[in-house]
């Protein structure tokens, strides 16, 4: 979370998330929507990035 700050603090133009490949960690959850900066992200299906989009990231 503390890199994610400091991203922000830099102005990025977006955070990438393409090369998270662990799972979901409930206790390490970043609420996108906290963000100005949008996230971006792959996505293999519509449902998955309807997820996506809904967790507040751009597919």
């Amino acid at each position: 979370m503390l890199k994610l700050k400091y991203l922000k603090l830099w102005g990025v133009d977006y955070i990438d998330e393409s090369e998270v490949l662990t799972p979901a960690d409930e206790n390490n959850h970043v609420n996108k929507n906290d963000f100005k900066v949008p996230f971006v992200c792959g996505a293999r299906n519509l449902g998955e990035a309807l997820r996506r989009i809904g967790e507040g990231a751009f597919p």
